[in-house]
């Protein structure tokens, strides 16, 4: 895998923390013997196209920062002839949702590990695009909105692995963050926000932890303007 630094300087700050959460003996075992069925290990300077990851698949989907893959999981099973790409940062959440995959395959799901930022910019090759990017939930980091994976600066960047007329669907219980992306679409004029439905999804742990302590969860769907993409 490539760095998030160049001749010295971090290229951005990770919208993730380092190091969360310690691997159980059984999470140990599961990455261990699961991920080479699963598991993308993309090394410095190589890249994979999307083609050759997902060739047999009508449709391809990805999820960013997938936790304990709820959602990811439910939609593969349901979707069998779609192929599913989540990318997460930490080695515990892959390691759950590897386990899962141990009781019940799923050979249209692939997972990395890393910075989503980075295997967009560096390794991934969009000569196929995704129908949907699912960004659940991410850190809103209250304290730092450069570090938020959604941001003026990325958008341009999922735009370029979305199809023309597919859906950004973002989900926050922070209203700040849910504001910032609507600000976000406003100023760049081929985007646009609306309130998405929630019943293609099954409630995530964070989002009932949420609900649970009065934290209410907004969905956005984000789409480029049709008429701009016509005229193009």
């Amino acid at each position: 895998m490539s760095n998030l630094k160049r001749n010295g300087m971090r290229r951005w700050a990770p919208s993730y923390l380092r190091n969360r959460g310690h691997l159980s003996k059984a999470q140990r075992r599961a990455l261990r013997e699961q991920w080479p069925s699963y598991g993308v290990e993309l090394r410095h300077a190589q890249t994979c196209p999307l083609s050759e990851l997902f060739s047999d698949f009508e449709s391809i989907h990805l999820e960013l920062g997938f936790g304990h893959g709820e959602v990811l999981l439910h939609r593969a099973e349901i979707n069998p002839q779609r192929g599913f790409l989540g990318i997460e940062a930490h080695r515990p959440a892959i390691a759950t949702v590897l386990r899962q995959l141990e009781k019940a395959p799923l050979p249209n799901i692939k997972l990395i590990r890393g910075d989503a930022l980075l295997m967009l910019h560096d390794h991934l090759v969009a000569d196929r695009l995704f129908d949907d990017i699912s960004i659940l939930f991410p850190d809103p980091w209250p304290n730092d909105h450069s570090r938020r994976i959604l941001r003026e600066s990325t958008l341009p960047l999922f735009g370029k692995f979305l199809s023309p007329l597919g859906t950004i669907r973002f989900a926050s219980d922070v209203d700040d963050y849910v504001h910032q992306v609507i600000s976000i679409t406003q100023h760049q004029c081929n985007w646009s926000a609306r309130s998405g439905s929630k019943n293609w999804r099954p409630v995530t742990r964070y989002e009932q932890k949420g609900i649970n302590e009065r934290r209410l969860p907004v969905e956005l769907w984000l789409h480029r303007n049709h008429s701009l993409i016509e005229k193009s």
